[in-house]
């Protein structure tokens, strides 16, 4: 998949309110949660699978008393902003990558004469 700078902005965007919600639910603001899911969160899901899955496991946390004890306690652990970091600067290194790849790809042919001026 082409990595473009609307799909980063998508996967950030949508990973940094999974984080939101989930320090909403691990300071136990239940009704913030919800709210904040409801309003923020649920259109999201409904365009994107990835998304839905990621805002369902989110959501599993409220079921349990004690979140920490819920199968998706992972993602309560430091290590999931750790991951979805990764995960984002991985993707902007990649687009930086291909966007300069394209710049010199372009700038290469305009030297030699097998690229016009684009309209």
């Amino acid at each position: 998949m082409y990595i473009t700078s609307h799909n980063i902005y998508n996967f950030t965007y949508s990973c940094s309110q999974q984080l939101h919600l989930i320090e909403l639910i691990r300071n136990g603001e239940i009704e913030e949660a919800l709210h904040f899911a409801q309003e923020q969160l649920s259109e999201a899901g409904e365009s994107d699978p990835t998304v839905l899955n990621e805002l369902e496991r989110t959501l599993a946390l409220l079921a349990f008393e004690e979140p920490k004890k819920c199968p998706f306690r992972d993602l309560l652990h430091p290590t999931h902003r750790q991951k979805v970091s990764m995960c984002y600067l991985n993707n902007v290194r990649e687009s930086f990558c291909k966007s300069w790849q394209l710049l010199f790809w372009e700038e290469g042919g305009k030297k030699q004469g097998n690229v016009g001026n684009r309209v």
